[in-house]
């Protein structure tokens, strides 16, 4: 018979998403969530939003969130060590500063149970995923994805700091792709 591989198409080289989260749109997916500031994350829920905070406030994908240990948090230096991430291969461990508003988050997602090598979170990547959607689409947003958080984060990110320091903080290292796919400085969020 007709081998399945000869109908296959590879993607295309389609142009970088494009989307970044408003505030609106991030209240209104956080309230269907039943987020409350300042309370300890106990429920898959609770965990997803504040990953998802932690997205918008760090930059981190969302693998890299899904996949921390207490022991790669250090709240009193500010700074999350990522050792295995995306581009490790290319750029080594990546250290993302934690600013304000993500120590705050990673505080409390912190004073829950679990020792210093723990995982961070209980949740799986897979649960995650599925449960954001559902929750985007509960609240009545569409087109955005958890990804989008990053972007969001580098263009808020951008007014504040040059592109050399972006892409370290992000851990890119084709400066081409940073400034097409996330640099947007002049965006509005």
């Amino acid at each position: 018979g007709d081998s399945p591989w000869l109908n296959l198409r590879m993607p295309g080289n389609n142009r970088p998403r494009e989307s970044t989260w408003r505030w609106q749109d991030i209240r209104r997916v956080l309230r269907h969530m039943h987020y409350r500031t300042g309370l300890v994350p106990v429920s898959a829920i609770h965990e997803l939003a504040y990953q998802f905070l932690i997205a918008l406030a760090t930059g981190m994908r969302a693998g890299e969130i899904a996949n921390l240990n207490r022991s790669d948090v250090d709240l009193d230096r500010r700074v999350i060590l990522l050792e295995n991430h995306k581009t490790s291969r290319l750029v080594g461990a990546r250290r993302v500063p934690i600013f304000k508003r993500a120590a705050r988050l990673l505080r409390l997602a912190m004073a829950g149970e679990g020792g210093p090598d723990c995982a961070l979170w209980a949740m799986s990547p897979k649960s995650r995923d599925t449960l954001f959607r559902r929750y985007t689409a509960g609240a009545g947003v569409s087109g955005l994805t958890f990804h989008d958080a990053r972007a969001t984060f580098a263009t808020l990110t951008a007014r504040k700091t040059d592109s050399l320091t972006l892409a370290k903080i992000l851990g890119h290292r084709d400066m081409k792709q940073l400034i097409a796919v996330y640099y947007r400085e002049d965006e509005a969020a």
